[in-house]
């Protein structure tokens, strides 16, 4: 997980602790998201993740009425919300897939 980490905080030039809230945001999304086989073997190639989404909770924003999350769009604004610019949410994003 450190190496993903760092990969990131690198890449995207951010401090390791907003990488690893941002890594947080992002696997939490996908989690929730994205179909169980695909997570599943992501979270399996990445050290920590399912420590990680255990620690963290399930993040992501509540939508207006409280139910679950606002998907692509409630992630992208809690992550522009941390600070991050796009091109630096997108390099995020990559850098996951890539090491996934």
């Amino acid at each position: 997980m450190q190496e993903l980490i760092d990969r990131i905080a690198s890449s995207a030039e951010l401090t390791p602790d907003t990488a690893r809230k941002a890594l947080g945001v992002v696997l939490a999304f996908i989690s929730r998201e994205a179909p169980d086989g695909p997570v599943k073997t992501l979270l399996d190639a990445i050290p920590g993740s399912r420590e990680m989404l255990e620690s963290e909770g399930e993040g992501g924003t509540p939508n207006m009425v409280g139910y679950g999350s606002m998907g692509a769009m409630g992630t992208f604004n809690e992550l522009t919300g941390m600070g991050l610019s796009l091109h630096q949410i997108q390099t995020i994003a990559r850098e996951t897939m890539a090491y996934g």
